[in-house]
């Protein structure tokens, strides 16, 4: 939950940064287990460093698509945008991969070039897979990175797809 209200606002145009109050448990005269880390700042095990970094970094890769579970009759459409507040860019592209549960590559593409401006969202394109050959797949996850000539300028970032 905590992945998806964040990744919604930060494909707001208008948004300019955010603010977490409660990551962390409450233990104090009453039990808030509210956050993704314990009272001690230890993870619970549902969200690692790196995927909080994912969504996190001050240039964020983000996908919008419909829904999480799709059928094998149907063409997935994700919309990718970069939200930058690192300093402008040029000749930016995402790469994106597609891979199945048990971590074999299914699919790995690059958008054309972009240029992302400090503080703004940009829109990247959209990219469509279908889905027909995936029918014997459980769960598939969808990775994209901000890459900059063949060096990351975001940490990676992935959605899981049924």
């Amino acid at each position: 939950m905590y992945k998806d209200e964040i990744e919604s606002f930060m494909r707001t145009p208008s948004c300019r940064g955010i603010h977490l109050l409660g990551i962390q448990d409450y233990s104090g005269q009453g039990e808030a287990l509210i956050g993704f880390l314990d009272s001690f700042y230890e993870g619970k095990g549902f969200w690692s460093a790196e995927e909080v970094q994912g969504c996190f970094s001050s240039m964020v890769s983000l996908a919008e698509f419909e829904k999480y579970g799709w059928r094998s009759s149907e063409t997935l459409e994700v919309d990718l945008l970069v939200r930058n507040s690192q300093s402008t860019y040029d000749d930016l592209s995402i790469v994106y991969e597609w891979k199945n549960s048990a971590g074999k590559l299914l699919l790995k593409g690059q958008t054309n070039t972009f240029s992302s401006n400090v503080g703004e969202l940009t829109n990247v394109g959209k990219i469509e897979f279908g889905l027909a050959d995936l029918h014997n797949e459980k769960i598939t996850l969808f990775t994209t990175v901000v890459d900059k000539e063949g060096r990351d300028v975001s940490k990676p970032n992935s959605w899981s797809f049924w």
